[in-house]
């Protein structure tokens, strides 16, 4: 946490593009909010209070889906400033309408033998695919934590118990799998 700290404090330091740097300090942040929820957690936990974790968790994760947000600014930006361009644009200028190859394991190659599992995309539906996996998960992530958060406090959800009758499995279910775009 000290090094986390001193990044910030030298990011502050030296405000000199506060275009990326805005983004930067958000994602800095992560470490001391983290490091203050596992301890007020631990602290929760050994005066037999385990219940309450539930409150500071939920602050963590709504702070968590935030900083994807702000990663994802990160990248939109940098590409912006430095290449004078938007993202979109530079791809379909480097690649063209030519669908880019997934990497390992989306695409499996033996030989001369190439499996996808996954269709390769265009540069510009790429960017949007990107863009709509992230809004999703700034959505759905907070969505859920609110929700989980209701439903501890009034009591009508068991954590970690897979039964049709509790909400926790279903609220699992939303948040895990990643949504396809239509």
């Amino acid at each position: 946490m000290p090094l986390s700290l001193g990044c910030i404090w030298a990011h502050l330091d030296n405000y000199v593009c506060p275009e990326l740097q805005v983004h930067v300090l958000r994602i800095l942040w992560m470490t001391p909010i983290y490091s203050v929820n596992a301890l007020v957690s631990l602290v929760l936990v050994y005066s037999c209070k385990a219940h309450l974790t539930i409150y500071p968790d939920t602050l963590r994760e709504g702070y968590e889906a935030y900083c994807i947000l702000s990663f994802f600014s990160l990248l939109v930006t940098w590409v912006r400033l430095y290449h004078g361009r938007d993202i979109g644009v530079l791809l379909q200028e480097r690649y063209g309408e030519v669908p880019v190859d997934h990497l390992p394991p989306c695409r499996i190659q033996l030989g001369q033998r190439v499996w996808n599992l996954v269709q390769p995309w265009p540069a510009e539906v790429f960017v949007e695919r990107c863009k709509y996996g992230v809004m999703t998960y700034v959505v759905a992530t907070p969505v859920c934590t609110l929700l989980t958060f209701v439903l501890s406090i009034g009591g009508s959800m068991e954590d970690d118990a897979f039964t049709l009758g509790n909400p926790y499995t279903y609220i699992s279910l939303v948040r895990t799998p990643p949504l396809s775009p239509p």
